[in-house]
C-alpha cells in the first residue's frame, strides 16, 4: 500500500522552531572598552601610558577578571613598550608586563595609580578617557632651580579640568593631583594627600604644545617647561 507524507501537518512544527529562535529585542553592541591615558616616570625617562579594559570597570564589580592591554612610550616614543595583562574588578586591581616590563596599578575614582619595575622602578598615574575631553600629556625636566645641582623630571596629563602628574628628582618617585582652567589656561597642582594644602606648583598650558609649572617645596623654586608627548 502506498505510504502519503502529510507535509503540510510538517510546516507548523518548522515554523515553530524557526519563531521561538527569534526575539524581538535587538541585539545589544558590547560595551566599548574602559580606556585610559596617562604619564609615567622613572629612572629610565618619561613619557605616556594607555590602557584598554575589557568592558567598562563600574559595572562590573562582581564578575571575574578581564583582560587589558596598554601601550607604554617613553621619550618622545623612542621606546614603546606593548602591554598585556588582567584587571580584577573586585580587588580594583590592573597588572601588566611587557617585554622585561612588570607594571601593577590600583583603580581609584576615575583613576589608575601604580608603578613599575623593568630593571629600575617608576610611577605612573593615568586619567579614564571620559566624553569628548581629550587627555593631553606633557613632560619635561626642570630648565632651572634655585639651588644648583637640583634636577626634577615631570609629566602631567589634562583632561577638561582634572590634572594629574607624576615627578622623579632623581632619588624619588611622586605623585600630584590639580586642576586646570579652560578660561585662561592656567595649571594648578596639589598634593593628593593633602588637597586643600599650598599648592606645590601653578603655572599654564602656553600652547597646544607647551606647558610651563612653578614648582615651590622645601625653599626651593623651579621652573618646570614640559612639551607635548605621543
Amino acid at each position: 500500500m502506498r505510504s502519503v507524507t502529510h507535509r503540510h501537518a510538517v510546516l507548523p512544527a518548522v515554523l515553530t522552531l524557526l519563531l521561538a529562535g527569534c526575539s524581538d529585542e535587538p541585539t545589544q553592541p558590547p560595551p566599548p572598552p574602559a580606556a585610559y591615558r596617562g604619564v609615567v616616570i622613572g629612572t629610565e625617562g618619561l613619557g605616556t601610558i594607555e590602557v584598554l579594559i575589557a568592558s567598562p570597570v563600574r559595572a562590573q564589580a562582581s564578575s571575574g577578571s578581564m583582560p587589558a592591554r596598554g601601550t607604554l612610550r617613553l621619550n618622545h616614543g623612542h621606546l614603546v613598550v606593548p602591554l598585556t595583562g588582567s584587571y580584577d574588578p573586585s580587588a580594583n586591581e590592573l597588572g601588566l608586563n611587557g617585554t622585561q616590563w612588570f607594571l601593577t596599578a590600583s583603580r581609584s575614582g576615575d583613576q589608575l595609580v601604580g608603578d613599575f619595575t623593568s630593571g629600575t622602578t617608576g610611577v605612573f598615574i593615568a586619567l579614564e578617557s571620559a566624553g569628548a575631553d581629550p587627555i593631553t600629556a606633557f613632560g619635561g625636566e626642570e630648565a632651572s632651580c634655585n639651588h644648583s645641582g637640583s634636577s626634577m623630571r615631570v609629566a602631567l596629563a589634562v583632561r577638561g579640568e582634572s590634572v594629574v602628574g607624576v615627578t622623579f628628582d632623581g632619588y624619588l618617585n611622586g605623585l600630584f593631583t590639580g586642576s586646570f582652567s579652560a578660561t585662561d589656561s592656567s595649571l594648578t597642582l596639589v598634593n593628593p594627600f593633602d588637597p586643600t594644602g599650598s599648592p606645590l606648583g601653578t603655572g599654564r598650558v602656553v600652547s597646544a604644545f607647551q606647558a610651563h609649572v612653578n614648582f615651590t617645596a622645601g625653599g626651593d623654586t623651579c621652573v618646570w617647561v614640559g612639551d607635548l608627548r605621543p
